[in-house]
């Protein structure tokens, strides 16, 4: 038996290719938005997408740490993002983690929902302000 057969078909614990953003054009179009929030433990970039899930792209190098730190990094931030449904829809994001900070669940899980609301909110107003102005 299999780790994967051991967790059932109708397991909601993997992280699915559709919620993972990895196209190089698609993370530099929301770096260039330049709409993020940050607190201590991480920053969020974000654009908003037409789909009907979010979509979240990683980036952590190697001023956080060894392999195994950005692993851990990777492992803690997938898992709260997979955990945050109702928050990640229409949005893709990137997450940063912060240099010198080691990894704990309790501080990725308290920072990572209220920075995609904080997030939410900024990309919605800017999105409505842009429909209001007139086009010339």
């Amino acid at each position: 038996m299999t780790r994967r057969d051991s967790a059932g078909p109708a397991s909601d614990h993997s992280f699915p290719p559709q919620l993972r953003l990895r196209d190089t054009l698609r993370f530099r179009a929301i770096y260039q938005l330049r709409q993020s929030v940050a607190d201590d433990v991480l920053i969020v970039y974000g654009a908003l997408n037409e789909l009907a899930s979010g979509r979240l792209g990683l980036s952590v190098s190697r001023k956080v740490g060894k392999a195994h730190a950005r692993n851990r990094w990777k492992r803690l931030i997938r898992e709260s993002y997979r955990r945050q449904s109702d928050l990640r829809q229409g949005m893709d994001i990137i997450v940063i983690p912060r240099r010198a900070l080691e990894p704990d669940w309790t501080s990725v899980s308290a920072s990572l929902p209220s920075l995609l609301r904080r997030l939410q909110k900024k990309l919605h107003k800017v999105a409505n302000s842009q429909q209001e102005r007139p086009s010339r």
